[in-house]
């Protein structure tokens, strides 16, 4: 029910093109239908709003309509929206990018959602993600987080040496737009822990550690499961019922599984 018509004003502000315009507003003072609670809205959107529900009604009485009764043609309009897309493809659930926009769109499109995510643009940029980090079993041994069973057995060997081995994760190398963590530090010595089946996969990494190495006056050992005295499965098994590892879920999982 409209109650008052407000006073007729004029605003001046910025458009969207960042232009100074003007514009006018008139308002009314509407009681609402349901609540009979007084409420203002501004005079041409009430036309639309009343033409669409039949009736005057407030924000907070509409959220609490379910949607079929929000308006008084909603059957009619979902009805024809049906008739619409019957046996059309209305989801793109299950498409490639290239699908969806065509090759040279989808390219584009990952390009920047790349350049997004990128470097310092990454919110893990210089910084170590213990919750997904590797495919490997990783946890906790003592004082340091291990991200394979790699890792583990050389901790495992320096303990055995009584060598003073020191984790080398407040360590950040620059390289290819990206940060590398080496593992350990032992000594003046960098030391970087890869399978042997993954030492070709990372030369750009080694070469960043090397150069990184030469300017701090430091050396850089990259070693392999053919350095250490690799743990088997079964004597990691026997570490996690015994207590002296600490698995993360995932590992356990894993493990159980």
């Amino acid at each position: 029910m409209i109650l008052d018509l407000r006073p007729h004003w004029i605003w001046v502000g910025k458009n969207p093109k960042g232009k100074w315009t003007t514009g006018s507003h008139t308002s009314i003072l509407l009681k609402c239908d349901s609540c009979n609670k007084e409420f203002e809205r501004e005079y041409r959107k009430q036309i639309q709003l009343f033409k669409k529900r039949g009736k005057d009604i407030c924000q907070k009485c509409v959220y609490q309509l379910p949607m079929s009764k929000r308006f008084k043609d909603s059957e009619q309009y979902s009805r024809k929206m049906s008739e619409s897309t019957r046996g059309k493809i209305v989801s793109w659930e299950g498409k490639t990018w290239e699908e969806r926009f065509g090759l040279e769109k989808a390219k584009q499109l990952k390009d920047n959602a790349s350049k997004r995510v990128s470097g310092k643009n990454n919110p893990l940029y210089g910084k170590v993600n213990k919750n997904s980090d590797g495919r490997g079993y990783n946890g906790w041994y003592k004082n340091f987080f291990f991200r394979s069973l790699l890792e583990l057995s050389y901790i495992i060997d320096c303990e055995n040496k009584n060598l003073l081995l020191k984790c080398a994760e407040n360590i950040s190398i620059p390289y290819n737009n990206k940060t590398y963590h080496p593992d350990f530090i032992l000594n003046k010595t960098i030391i970087e822990l890869k399978p042997e089946r993954l030492k070709s996969k990372n030369l750009e990494k080694f070469e960043a550690g090397k150069n990184f190495a030469i300017k701090n006056n430091l050396e850089y050992k990259i070693l392999t499961e053919k350095d250490v005295n690799y743990l088997s499965k079964k004597e990691f098994l026997f570490m996690i019922k015994t207590g002296l590892v600490k698995p993360t879920n995932r590992t356990l999982k894993r493990v159980d599984g």
